[in-house]
């Protein structure tokens, strides 16, 4: 018998008690074999009832008493079912909830973002410009372009990052499907830019110019967990030829030894692996180490990766 037909055997002996109704004395082991019990209504008026209660002596008034109050078993029993259900149900009355938060945040931070490119565009000020300096003298990566600066000064500022929490940031990234992938996306960096922050209403930005495009990092909700790719941190691009914002349909990622460590060529230089088994970066199946940073589309589109009959925040993993 299931926990709600029990809780409707429970009401029906509780109302036939209230309507001075009785029960076969086997009625007891029938509700715990899990037997629906019947009420056995006395078919008398009210009126009746009540003449012959009140015509009878104190003790009549205290057997009445006892028969209408309920036995400790029922209430032990009653209130196992209520935990029963409710332990049934929270987890999903609050992942649901959770998964609303997320997608109102991201509505609203992608309005943000899309509306300050809008007016920096407006604005006239290019795109993608390379400033070679010592350090960078093919001028990419720059973590704080001129277009960059703009867009952040079309917000409302709470505060700058510190180097502290950028790192602090940058190590506890975990991807789609809530690993820790040891890395952050090569081409936006995370909030790795210069002047990245977080806004008035919690969430953060950072923007970096790297591989031939202009990267835009959001965090929906700041440093409020789950802090992982494709739940609250969405990637976009503006391809350095054009001024339309779009999420972003590819990211490169380093590749790993088996330590963790990043593999380099005899020349030091960092071996990345972008191969076409890691191409797919957004799907509970994905074998990429930064599943998640092409979720933005999906998002938007409010499309589960692998499963259209359901909603983007509805399918998270």
């Amino acid at each position: 018998m299931t926990p709600f037909g029990i809780l409707r055997a429970l009401a029906r002996r509780i109302s036939c008690k209230k309507r001075s109704f009785g029960f076969h004395p086997q009625d007891d082991n029938l509700l715990y074999n899990g037997i629906l019990p019947t009420c056995h209504c006395d078919e008398r008026s009210e009126e009746a009832i009540q003449e012959k209660d009140t015509s009878g002596s104190a003790l009549n008034m205290t057997n009445k008493r006892q028969k209408a109050a309920f036995t400790l078993a029922e209430v032990l029993i009653t209130l196992g079912i209520i935990g029963i259900v409710a332990a049934m149900t929270l987890p999903t009355v609050i992942n649901n909830t959770r998964h609303k938060e997320l997608e109102t945040a991201f509505k609203k931070s992608y309005a943000n973002l899309a509306n300050a490119v809008n007016l920096v565009n407006a604005d006239g000020i290019p795109v993608y410009v390379l400033n070679p300096t010592e350090a960078r003298p093919d001028g990419d990566p720059d973590a704080n372009s001129d277009f960059a600066v703009a867009v952040y000064s079309k917000y409302k500022q709470l505060k700058k990052l510190t180097y502290e929490q950028k790192n602090e940031y940058k190590n506890a990234i975990l991807n789609y499907t809530r690993k820790r992938p040891g890395q952050v996306p090569q081409c936006s960096q995370a909030m790795a830019g210069t002047n990245s922050f977080a806004t008035m209403d919690g969430s953060m930005l950072s923007i970096m110019q790297n591989c031939g495009a202009l990267w835009f990092t959001i965090d929906t909700n700041g440093l409020k967990k789950p802090n992982a790719l494709g739940h609250d941190i969405f990637i976009f691009r503006i391809d350095k030829n054009s001024t339309a914002l779009k999420p972003a349909y590819s990211e490169s990622e380093l590749k790993l030894d088996e330590n963790g460590n990043t593999v380099r060529t005899e020349d030091g230089s960092p071996v990345y692996n972008n191969t076409e088994e890691n191409k797919e970066k957004c799907s509970p199946t994905a074998a990429s180490a930064i599943n998640g940073s092409t979720c933005a589309n999906f998002a938007i589109l409010d499309r589960c990766p692998g499963d259209e009959s359901k909603g983007y925040f509805e399918c998270l993993p």
